[in-house]
């Protein structure tokens, strides 16, 4: 669930893979 979350919100855009990042080591 990390690569998949992780990649896709890297290309989208760097700032969101941060916030995602946070949330995902949190969950």
């Amino acid at each position: 669930m990390v690569t998949i979350v992780g990649t896709p919100v890297i290309y989208l855009d760097l700032f969101l893979f941060h916030k995602c990042m946070y949330i995902i080591i949190i969950t």
